[in-house]
C-alpha cells in the first residue's frame, strides 16, 4: 500500500511543507485547517464562530475531493484562542454532523498560524 496525497482548489494551498491530506488504506488524514477561504491566504473574519465554519467547509471540500464526506469522521481535533469556538463548538458540529459523532477533544492554545482563533484536522474513513 502507498501513501496517496490528496489536493483540491477548493480548500487553502498548503503553505508550507506538508499536505492537505493524506490517503492510506481506508483512511483520510486531513492536515490542520485554518479558516482561510480558498484562492486566499487571509483569515476570512474576526467572527471565531465564522472562523470555525470556514474551517470545516475546508474540511468537507478536502473529504469531497477524496471522494469520502465529514459524516466519515473518526477523531476531529479543534485548536482554538477564543472560548466563543469552545462555547458553540456542540451546536456547530450538530449542524454539520450526524450521529454517531466523531471522536473529538478540544484543546485551548496560546496562539495560531495567522493569529486564527480556530485550526482543525481531523481521520475520515475514506473507501478505495
Amino acid at each position: 500500500m502507498q501513501k496517496e496525497m490528496i489536493l483540491t482548489t477548493r480548500a487553502p494551498k498548503p503553505f508550507g511543507s506538508y499536505s492537505q491530506a493524506i490517503k492510506f488504506a481506508e483512511l483520510l488524514f486531513i492536515s490542520g485547517q485554518l479558516p482561510i477561504k480558498e484562492g486566499t491566504q487571509e483569515i476570512i473574519s474576526e467572527d471565531p464562530i465564522e472562523q470555525l465554519y470556514q474551517c470545516f467547509e475546508n474540511i468537507k471540500n478536502i473529504c469531497e475531493a477524496a471522494g469520502t464526506d465529514m459524516n466519515q469522521a473518526l477523531k476531529i481535533n479543534v485548536y482554538y484562542t477564543d472560548s466563543d469556538v469552545s462555547d458553540n463548538l456542540n451546536n456547530v458540529m450538530e449542524n454539520l454532523f450526524t450521529e454517531p459523532y466523531p471522536a473529538r477533544i478540544r484543546i485551548r492554545v496560546a496562539g495560531l498560524s495567522k493569529n486564527a482563533k480556530v485550526e482543525i484536522d481531523g481521520v475520515f474513513i475514506c473507501p478505495n
